[in-house]
């Protein structure tokens, strides 16, 4: 199993999508339909829509590893609120704008974030980075770029250790490799939709992140 890569799973919807839609879509991939009576429950539509796609991805998840779609109910959330599939390989989901991801591992704990670029300040987020980082970022070629790709760094590690918000995000040092928290080494790798190491992810930074090198990545996408 050490050769085994780490798998990436998409789901591209169009935030834009009315609320109509909804329930045919939940028929179109045989969703549970109580499932929608849960999206509903947001305000904002890109909401609902992103909810639905974060459950459909626990059904891959299930098919993955070749578990019965019947135990969807059977996640579960840790005491910081982390989803987990008891006895069942990791796996962490992230969105942002109209993308979600998970990633997933047979063996190893997984990180992963995904963020839309969007207009900063990176000197409001002083407190965040250590001098070194923040001066990597406004010297870089394309400065939101270097934000974000540090910023999706920091929350993949946040999320793979487990305790998310709750880490001081300036104890999370960037390095070569990925970051460090505390003595622990992270390792951290840029992804994209394509599963192509080269290709740029237009307007998005994203990275995948685990204890172990990640040598190896698979990717796969759904469109909404």
């Amino acid at each position: 199993m050490g050769t085994e890569p780490f798998r990436l799973k998409w789901v591209r919807v169009q935030e834009n999508l009315p609320m109509s839609e909804l329930r045919d879509c939940v028929l179109r991939y045989d969703l549970p339909l109580e499932w929608v009576d849960e999206a509903v429950r947001y305000g904002q539509a890109a909401d609902r829509w992103r909810f639905l796609a974060g459950r459909r991805l626990r059904l891959e998840y299930l098919r993955m590893y070749e578990i019965a779609s019947e135990r969807w109910r059977e996640f579960e959330v840790d005491k910081f609120g982390r989803p987990y599939f008891p006895g069942g390989p990791d796996f962490n989901i992230s969105h942002s704008g109209g993308w979600i991801g998970m990633a997933t591992h047979a063996e190893h704990r997984v990180g992963f974030d995904v963020e839309k670029h969007r207009e900063i300040d990176s000197g409001l987020f002083s407190r965040q980075f250590s001098a070194m980082e923040l001066m990597h970022i406004q010297h870089a070629e394309d400065e939101k770029r270097a934000f974000f790709d540090s910023w999706s760094k920091k929350e993949a590690v946040m999320k793979a250790d487990g305790r998310g918000m709750r880490i001081p995000v300036h104890s999370i040092v960037l390095n070569e490799a990925g970051a460090a928290l505390a003595e622990e080494q992270w390792h951290c790798r840029t992804v994209n939709p394509t599963g192509d190491s080269r290709a740029t992810f237009v307007d998005y930074s994203a990275h995948l992140c685990s204890r172990v090198a990640i040598k190896n990545w698979e990717s796969e996408v759904e469109l909404w």
